[in-house]
């Protein structure tokens, strides 16, 4: 499979990835067999069941989080670099002559209490 080589259907079955194979007619209504012979079963049973069978799958999704969490981080650098490509600004915060929507200038001496990238304290 990590070949891309496909599975035809008995061989599936030989090596148990599958249960059984059916001819395409007859898919809809199996499924509908089993899941009448499920919904007879106690709900507790069925639920620790499911639990059983993807309790491994959940441990390894969360052992990997970090790992997959650290690459995504690593491949956005490549789309969005630290800084946004942006100089720093050339003058004080507070000489910017900034226009809120509607042409309203912003409150005098305002400053932000957070750096916006870096969410540390702004310097003084």
């Amino acid at each position: 499979m990590a070949t891309r080589t496909k599975l035809e259907a008995r061989q599936a079955l030989e090596w148990g990835a599958v249960n059984e194979v059916l001819p395409k007619a007859k898919v809809l209504d199996r499924a509908s067999e089993l899941a009448r012979e499920l919904a007879k079963r106690p709900p507790l049973t069925l639920r620790y069941t499911r639990m059983l069978f993807i309790q491994d799958l959940k441990r390894a999704f969360l052992d990997e989080l970090a790992h997959g969490l650290a690459r995504e981080a690593y491949a956005q650098r490549q789309f969005f670099p630290v800084g946004g490509g942006m100089a720093p600004l050339d003058r004080p915060w507070e000489s910017l002559r900034l226009l809120l929507p509607g042409g309203i200038p912003p409150v005098v001496g305002f400053r932000p209490q957070c750096h916006p990238i870096s969410r540390t304290a702004a310097p003084a």
